[in-house]
């Protein structure tokens, strides 16, 4: 048997996350660095070598059974452990969190680092629920069959920048608990703050073989991904990446896949809808909370012609709470990701005449506080309906709004899109809110609401917006493999 250490790069007690050994230099510069504009140097590269050290090292730490070998009891008292100093160093984790991405200080505070540890809690909680079944075929007599879940092995978790903390215990949370071994890859944009997770994980008792963390680029997710005893990968991300991933890790085995790859929610006020003003407060904290950035965020609107300009007067109001500032500062939102993801956005919108810039803030010209970092929440209206960008996830604060007169128009244009994560439907009138429910062809329908988002209900779409699901019972069974005992007794002469 070989003796495969975690890999330099991979998070151990004492040893650096990043290549390099620079991690603990960058990690004091986050501390010291008040928001400037800036951003810190790009996160080092982990190399092959190191991807294929610390999967090596997974696996045989897996087999070795330090961490799938403890009673789910056991395992469930480590992951509870866990939340608690998520909770407890939840202020270190929210500011790392904002200096490496720019997300509002408030919102990480408020909404992020809590949804975090409630996730890690309930999963926590859900792990010694989960029963094997023992099942009795009539026709076999005295023999029965036991239906054992058993953990997959080595699983890669490659995450977003977007809800780092979050959308790590979706995924690190039940396969931990069903006893894989789970190696991370997150965003180049949103190492650091993971990285301290992944370092209280084995101060609560995780072996530091079941958790491990490689940072870098895309380079190092291609290479985890065709690692050959990488046994399942969870991934969030673009529909582009993720079909990457599929080609690649099919040419290495036949292993497991979980994507969740964003969307374009639909939103539409019914013809039976009231309380328009309510509708626009929801649509407008559910699109420009994280300048846009969220993966089901209802970026576009359909409104009944007759109530487009009372949607957007009361749009214009909700949104000015929305504005861009210091993301250390008092307000509820902060900036884009890179300077990069702000000059995309702006191209994507260069083309357009400025007659199509509704508000709610003004046209084009409205300036955020920092506009190389910024986008101003937009409303965009008078798009031809072939035009790309119902289609395009923006990944900004930039809301299309189309008019309709037939509710059955505005439900074909929704489908008609690529995407299928969430879609809503704004009505008093039950049958409209059902009808228009069943028709919608996405993984998430909200009905007189917005983000709900209780970690008892799966959450995943169809379509280019992935397969597979976060939360919920069905997330953790994803983690597990199905093995099917028969006995039956032996009978005497």
């Amino acid at each position: 048997m070989s003796s495969a250490k975690p890999s330099d790069c991979a998070v151990a007690p004492g040893a650096p996350i990043l290549a390099g050994g620079h991690g603990a230099v960058v990690a004091r510069e986050l501390e010291r660095r008040a928001w400037s504009g800036s951003r810190l140097p790009p996160t080092l590269q982990s190399s092959p070598e190191q991807v294929a050290q610390a999967v090596a090292s997974a696996r045989e730490g897996f087999d070795a059974g330090a961490w799938r070998g403890l009673s789910r009891l056991r395992r469930r008292e480590v992951l509870l452990r866990w939340a608690s100093l998520i909770e407890e160093h939840a202020p270190r984790l929210a500011r790392i969190n904002c200096l490496e991405t720019g997300r509002s200080l408030r919102s990480l505070q408020r909404d992020s680092l809590p949804k975090a540890v409630a996730a890690l809690r309930w999963f926590a909680e859900l792990v010694d629920k989960l029963a094997d079944r023992s099942l009795h075929p009539g026709e076999f007599g005295t023999d029965f069959a036991i239906v054992r879940h058993e953990p997959i092995g080595v699983v890669a978790a490659i995450l977003p920048w977007n809800d780092p903390l979050v959308t790590f215990a979706w995924k690190v949370a039940p396969a931990l608990g069903m006893g894989n071994a789970v190696i991370v890859k997150p965003s180049e944009h949103a190492t650091l703050v993971l990285r301290e997770a992944v370092l209280l994980a084995h101060q609560a008792g995780v072996p530091v073989h079941s958790l491990q963390l490689l940072s870098g680029d895309g380079d190092v997710g291609r290479e985890l991904v065709a690692q050959p005893d990488v046994a399942k990968i969870a991934f969030t991300g673009s529909s582009a990446t993720a079909a990457a991933i599929g080609r690649e890790a099919h040419r290495h085995g036949l292993k497991r896949l979980s994507f969740e790859c964003g969307g374009k929610g639909a939103f539409v006020f019914g013809l039976a809808g009231r309380d328009i003003a309510e509708f626009a407060a929801v649509v407008a904290t559910n699109m420009y909370y994280n300048q846009g950035q969220i993966c089901s965020a209802p970026s576009v609107v359909h409104v009944p012609s007759s109530r487009v300009d009372e949607f957007m007067h009361h749009l214009s109001l909700h949104a000015r709470t929305y504005l861009p500032g210091d993301p250390l500062g008092a307000r509820e939102v902060g900036c884009m990701v890179s300077r990069e993801a702000v000059a995309r956005v702006r191209a994507a919108l260069d083309p357009l005449p400025d007659s199509m810039f509704a508000g709610p803030l003004g046209d084009r010209t409205t300036p955020a506080d920092d506009p190389a970092w910024s986008i101003t929440p937009s409303l965009l209206c008078g798009l031809p309906d072939e035009h790309v960008l119902w289609d395009t996830e923006l990944f900004a604060p930039v809301l299309l709004l189309r008019p309709y007169d037939d509710i059955a128009s505005a439900i074909a244009h929704a489908n008609a899109s690529r995407y299928g994560l969430a879609a809503g439907i704004w009505s008093q009138d039950m049958d409209e809110c059902v009808d228009v429910a069943a028709r919608l062809r996405v993984g998430i329908v909200h009905i007189n609401s917005w983000g709900d988002d209780p970690n008892q209900v799966p959450f995943g779409g169809v379509k280019q917006s992935g397969h597979g699901h976060e939360k919920a019972l069905e997330t953790i069974e994803s983690y597990a493999q199905l093995k099917s005992v028969y006995y039956r007794p032996r009978r005497g002469a």
